[in-house]
């Protein structure tokens, strides 16, 4: 997420939803360090929205504090909180019983063109798989090789220790 808001240019605005005060906290400071340059707008209880900041970082059941603004970037963490209760990917978030209720609603109905959902909840079936192998067949990645330098005590009568290449 980090990388992301590094990548957001100039006099554009995004939002972090998070599900507590806690890891509005902990994010908020990671963010202080790493982008010194953005303007960063704690959202929660007792934080009411700075609403002239770059980046917010919002508990999700204070998301109605920043209704009223568009966003060019909307980052979503814990993401299995905005999933319909009723099982079906196409009902429309608006009319879904979403597991996180009204304020998961909120969330959603905040202005952006761009959402990207983020969650290391594990569910019962993966979106996707493309594993290690999968992906090197694809040409995504190449196959490695690791190399392990072996040291001797001295080799070909040196005292000193040594390196050794085994060749197979």
């Amino acid at each position: 997420m980090t990388d992301l808001l590094a990548d957001l240019g100039d006099g554009k605005r995004a939002c972090v939803i998070v599900p507590k005060l806690d890891l509005m906290e902990q994010f908020a400071q990671i963010l202080e360090k790493r982008l010194p340059d953005r303007q960063v707008s704690r959202v929660g209880t007792g934080f009411p929205a700075n609403l002239s900041a770059e980046v917010f970082l919002c508990v999700r059941n204070s998301a109605w504090q920043l209704e009223n603004l568009t966003l060019d970037l909307l980052l979503l963490d814990e993401a299995h909180h905005y999933e319909p209760l009723s099982g079906n990917p196409d009902s429309p978030a608006e009319d879904a019983n979403l597991t996180g209720g009204i304020h998961a609603r909120r969330v959603l109905s905040l202005h952006t063109p761009k959402r990207i959902y983020f969650s290391a909840t594990l569910r019962n079936e993966p979106d996707f798989d493309f594993g290690l192998r999968a992906t090197i067949e694809a040409g995504v990645i190449e196959d490695y090789t690791v190399m392990v330098p072996v040291l001797t005590e001295g080799a070909f009568g040196e005292e000193d220790p040594c390196l050794l290449q085994h060749r197979p």
